[in-house]
């Protein structure tokens, strides 16, 4: 789950935190990239925290990420994008569907 090849230090040599780069390659696996990913932005630790999330309702309910079999860049993007802000999307057919 984890792919340290990717990974990158936080700190500078200087010990300042370097300015993001304005575009980055996508180089994640799409079901579990954050939306920074999707858009090439610069990624840090709450990109990790992001990705981590997607991994572990995938683990839990694999129904619940509806961008799990799409190929589409801009629609898994916005699929995920609606979910950061709609607790209504974490809804599903599994185990974690809240009880009513």
């Amino acid at each position: 789950m984890l792919d340290l090849g990717i990974a990158k230090r936080i700190v500078g040599d200087d010990g300042m935190i370097p300015e993001p780069r304005e575009k980055v390659a996508f180089m994640e696996t799409r079901r579990y990239a954050s939306r920074a990913c999707h858009q090439m932005k610069e990624q840090d630790r709450k990109d990790d925290v992001e990705s981590w999330c997607y991994m572990v309702l995938d683990i839990f309910d694999g129904k619940c990420i509806p961008w799990r079999e799409l190929i589409e860049n801009d629609e898994t993007f916005r699929m995920k994008d609606d979910l950061m802000h709609s607790r209504d999307d974490l809804s599903t057919d599994g185990d974690l569907k809240p009880e009513s």
